[in-house]
């Protein structure tokens, strides 16, 4: 079954058709390891987001900003905003809070 195109149908049916297939590599800052991210590893995660968006009041039509760095969590809290229909701003963990407040006013305010 296809689900609606929007990433978060993307990943689910990537997780439906292989959910062991490898999504992510993420390189381990500390020991400079690699860790595997599956499709049903990041759904799982999704889901978990999702529903936490969800009971925070984040639904159709909202925007959310995720200060995170480039690591396999951002890419979940992008498909949990996808599954509850927001969309997501992605602001640089190296922006400064002055930054951060552009970002915010200039980017939320054009949806």
């Amino acid at each position: 079954m296809t689900t609606t195109r929007t990433l978060y149908g993307h990943l689910s049916d990537w997780a439906a058709a292989d959910p062991d297939r490898v999504l992510v590599l993420q390189l381990d800052p500390g020991d400079l390891g690699m860790t595997r991210v599956t499709a049903d590893a990041l759904l799982a995660r999704t889901h978990t987001l999702a529903a936490w968006l969800r009971d925070h009041g984040v639904g159709e039509g909202d925007c959310v900003a995720v200060w995170l760095p480039s690591w396999a969590e951002s890419y979940a809290w992008q498909f949990a905003a996808s599954a509850v229909g927001a969309h997501v701003i992605g602001v640089n963990t190296r922006y400064n809070v002055a930054e951060v407040s552009h970002v915010l006013v200039k980017g939320l305010f054009r949806f």
